[in-house]
């Protein structure tokens, strides 16, 4: 897979689960009890990301920054291998990331592939903590380059968003643990405003930019404006 078609969009969008707060910390384990548990973590995770196929990963970056390739991309064979890489030590204390590609559905029921849709990161072997990240912009009803350009992509939205955010709400349930940004939190750092694990566009943007939609139009995107 090596396909680029969406902009990067200048700035990455992070939501952690685990870390400090965790009561469910597992670092009193002895160190294969806590590898067990890290393998679990990755297994439900890449689970969930592949069920809405947003990864299907290809390789790892470990301690170091080392880049390994996956001998395959099927959740039983990546949890094999880190497993094993855990054995030889190969990977010590952290997995910087898992990335790979994933699908941006389009607006004709077709699909495209990604590199690095989503990614799995910072898999910390001293504490249940891990990242989920994205920084490719099909998310929302405004695409954002790096140039902090804007184009209008309302059905591109329509289809992505809610996958993103049902992905996110998955993996939660699935380990059990605090997520940063939570439901409760808005973080407003960037264009892209991130509500627990809803996504939107800054309303001053959407406001400039559909300033001159028909009120069909305006209608389409009033689900995606932020409301406290």
């Amino acid at each position: 897979m090596n396909a680029s078609s969406f902009p990067y969009m200048g700035f990455t969008l992070s939501w952690y689960f685990g870390g400090a707060g965790d009561h469910k910390d597992s670092s009193h384990l002895q160190s294969g009890e806590a590898d067990a548990q890290r393998l679990k973590d990755i297994r439900g995770v890449l689970t969930v990301c592949r069920k809405h196929e947003l990864l299907f990963p290809e390789f790892l970056i470990v301690d170091g920054g080392e880049r390994i390739e996956l001998r395959g991309s099927a959740v039983d064979q990546v949890v094999e291998q880190i497993g094993q890489l855990i054995a030889s030590k190969e990977i010590s204390h952290e997995i910087d990331r898992i990335g790979g590609h994933g699908y941006v559905y389009l607006p004709d029921g077709e699909s495209i592939g990604q590199d690095n849709l989503v990614t799995i990161d910072s898999i910390r072997f001293s504490e249940r903590l891990l990242c989920v990240r994205t920084s490719v912009s099909v998310w929302v009803p405004i695409a954002i380059d790096d140039t902090y350009s804007f184009a209008k992509q309302v059905d591109l939205a329509r289809r992505n968003g809610p996958r993103l955010e049902s992905c996110l709400k998955e993996i939660s349930d699935e380990l059990h643990l605090p997520a940063t940004p939570d439901v409760q939190e808005v973080d407003r750092e960037y264009p892209i405003w991130q509500a627990g694990f809803k996504l939107f566009a800054n309303p001053e943007i959407l406001e400039r930019e559909f300033r001159s939609a028909s009120a069909s139009e305006m209608e389409e995107i009033r689900p995606f404006f932020f409301r406290e």
